[in-house]
């Protein structure tokens, strides 16, 4: 399954477990609405809270901005998530986007973060708003 935001030059693959929006048409006009508000500038650092396989966080992505996407992982989704990284990853002009992970899953290995392909992981909440802003702090 792929869905896609052709304005935005992004086919993303997707798994039947993964929420996507139902109405294709709808999600594009609405992502297009939202790239349009935001008027994304390279160079800017933005976050994408909440970001799932990644539907507005791509889009963010080829405008040349820094994008953090910030999600959720439960133990049960750590292979999807391995998945999603790695598909990310293999996006052209994603090189300026950055991933943190978290949650009871990364709690029993502190190093799954590396191996899963993310930019760094965060215990509590805090811990994700203190590394971010770190990342903010760098070029």
């Amino acid at each position: 399954l792929t869905y896609s935001l052709p304005d935005f030059r992004v086919v993303m693959p997707y798994r039947p477990t993964e929420f996507t929006q139902v109405n294709p048409g709808i999600n594009r006009v609405m992502v297009a609405r939202a790239m349009r508000l935001l008027d994304a500038q390279p160079g800017e650092r933005i976050a994408d809270m909440f970001c799932g396989i990644g539907n507005f966080t791509l889009p963010i992505a080829r405008s040349g901005a820094t994008v953090l996407g910030i999600s959720v992982t439960l133990c049960s989704n750590l292979s999807v998530a391995f998945d999603l990284i790695n598909e990310i990853r293999c996006h052209p002009r994603c090189d300026n986007l950055r991933i943190m992970v978290g949650g009871a899953g990364f709690d029993v290995d502190d190093q799954l973060w590396k191996k899963m392909g993310a930019d760094g992981w965060a215990r509590s909440s805090e811990e994700a708003i203190q590394l971010a802003s770190t990342w903010g702090a760098q070029p």
